[in-house]
């Protein structure tokens, strides 16, 4: 690998790092520099001034920190470096560097409680090593110092805000020692650029003998967790970190790039030759033992149980809600000035008209017709009346 280029963003200023990716030392640094951001900063003017200080040599691999201040600049220098066709950017948000960073630190320093603190002009980072793990979050610049609740060992201060302030302050609040990097501001440049390095350096390693391109994306994905580990490390190494004039100088641990001692070839030992012993007839040789077939038992098929299926329970349906009952109808009172009318008299009612019954007609009896005087006479006379029979009604 050639070289490598590290890109810090903050609300402030974009600062870089190129350093020799083969070693990645101090006295490696091929160039280093700041730009003050006020209104906003022209991509393309600085990618192409960073990477003309790298010719005729390549850059193999970007790595690129910011704070949330600075995500319009990150993506825009994302996107710029895309647009250019650059393979290899690993990206390391600025509080994955600070708990990365932390654990680090209290590897090489020995720690077991340790606290760093990265000062920026806009939101500043503080990450806390404990018994219980590491922790970070997002803090105000002025809240840097409120470190007390974690009881630490030491303090370590970075970043390119106050550094100097954040220290003095720490100094009076706490009894442990309180720890301050050269070149401070580089900080999370370098470590951004050590990181790509790696990273970059493992997935060739681990695609060999047949190199592949990596995408920005799948970079990030694969290789973020293992690149902050070592960035912290060799981000710890190479700043050169410096005790205060009242506190210990740490033991700081070898760079984890120095290439290992060559092997020292030792001669091959000469055989003796073996001594001169008379020629004695060899023993018979032994009888040739027949193979014996040893028969192993099949294993046993061993019944799996079966999963048995989880419990299902009926969870209570909950029960209706109860209607208000309706309220009852209340008359709205009289008006005020309201007076009931007088009760009307009762009106006369004449009775029904007499009507008289029909009149039916009178039923006029039958008079028998009286018999004719000679009829009569004849009935008297009885011989008369055997010969004439009386003829009525002539």
């Amino acid at each position: 690998m050639d070289l490598v280029l590290g890109l810090s963003m903050t609300s402030s200023s974009v600062r870089w790092v190129l350093v020799d990716g083969v070693t990645g030392e101090e006295s490696s640094t091929v160039d280093r520099g700041a730009l003050p951001v006020h209104d906003g900063v022209d991509v393309e003017a600085l990618l192409d001034a960073v990477l003309a200080r790298s010719a005729p040599r390549t850059v193999d691999a970007i790595g690129l920190t910011w704070t949330t201040e600075a995500e319009r600049t990150a993506n825009s220098v994302w996107q710029a470096l895309t647009d250019r066709g650059v393979e290899n950017v690993i990206a390391v948000s600025d509080v994955e560097a600070a708990e990365a960073l932390a654990c680090g630190i209290a590897d090489i320093a020995g720690c077991d409680r340790l606290v760093v603190c990265i000062a920026e002009t806009g939101t500043s980072v503080i990450a806390a090593v404990t018994s219980d793990g590491v922790t970070s979050d997002r803090v105000a610049p002025d809240a840097l110092a409120d470190v007390e609740g974690f009881a630490p060992d030491a303090v370590f201060v970075l970043g390119s805000g106050d550094v100097a302030a954040v220290v003095s302050e720490l100094e009076q609040r706490l009894q442990v020692p309180v720890v301050s990097a050269t070149d401070a501001d580089l900080a999370l440049a370098r470590g951004a650029a050590l990181a790509s390095a790696f990273a970059v350096s493992l997935l060739d390693a681990q695609a060999a003998p047949v190199r592949r391109s990596l995408s920005p994306t799948a970079t990030l994905a694969s290789v973020l967790a293992a690149a902050v580990v070592t960035f912290v490390v060799s981000l710890s190494v190479a700043l050169g970190m410096t005790l205060t004039p009242d506190a210990p100088a740490p033991q700081m641990a070898r760079s984890v790039t120095e290439p290992a001692p060559e092997p020292v070839a030792t001669p091959t030992p000469v055989k003796a030759a073996p001594p001169e012993t008379s020629k004695v007839a060899p023993p018979p040789a032994p009888p040739r033992a027949e193979p014996v077939a040893n028969e192993i038992p099949a294993p046993q098929a061993v019944e799996m149980p079966m999963p048995e299926a989880p419990p299902v329970y009926d969870e209570p349906l909950a029960p209706a809600p109860a209607l208000p009952p309706a309220p009852e109808y209340v008359p709205p009172p009289p008006p005020a000035n309201y007076l009931p009318p007088a009760p009307a008299a009762p009106a006369y009612v004449p009775p029904p008209a007499y009507v008289p019954p029909a009149q039916v007609p009178a039923a006029v009896p039958q008079i028998p017709q009286q018999p004719r005087l000679r009829d009569r006479i004849i009935e008297r006379i009885p011989i008369i009346n055997r010969f004439h029979e009386p003829e009525y009604g002539q």
